[in-house]
């Protein structure tokens, strides 16, 4: 009985765990996605040696704000992709 309840604790361990870093990634992830954004398609492409590709944020659902949909400090303009 006591190995039971020790392999039930220690599922819980990982999974927890488990949930702990995902969540930390989820929350590291936007202060790391500063990203160059240029004026013209070959600007970008000349300083970044790059395909690159226009990116917008028109659509805003009236019960977000821009930030939620678009992120914050997002600015429209020519971005590097990633191959």
């Amino acid at each position: 009985m006591m190995s039971g309840s020790f392999l039930i604790l220690f599922e819980f361990f990982v999974f927890a765990m488990t949930g702990c870093v995902a969540l930390a990634e989820n929350f590291a992830a936007p202060s790391q996605v500063e990203q160059a954004v240029f004026p013209s398609k070959e600007e970008c492409e000349r300083k970044t040696s790059k395909v690159c590709s226009f990116q917008t944020c028109d659509y805003i659902p009236e019960e977000m704000t821009y930030e939620e949909v678009c992120g914050q400090g997002f600015r429209k303009g020519w971005v590097p992709t990633a191959s």
